[in-house]
């Protein structure tokens, strides 16, 4: 909130709850984003996707790539 002007567009790209546990970052809820932007902030969007991993990285996760968050969210 400091860095960024009222009017200024945060996207943010997260883990997921919905991606086992294991390896990668801590894993974030769609409700713990909007409880964590509740103040001074709109959330307009908050929609699943996928994480890109290489082919060729000896990672564990989701078929198809890790389960993520993409968020969009304003500064008021």
């Amino acid at each position: 909130a400091q860095v960024m002007e009222p009017g200024a567009t945060l996207y943010l790209q997260c883990f997921s709850d919905k991606e086992p546990a294991g390896e990668g970052p801590r894993r974030v809820s769609s409700e713990e984003l909007r409880a964590t932007f509740q103040e001074g902030w709109q959330v307009q969007s908050i929609v699943d996707c996928r994480f890109v991993t290489r082919e060729d990285a000896d990672t564990h996760f989701s078929e198809g790539g890790p389960q993520a968050l993409f968020a969009v969210i304003q500064r008021v």
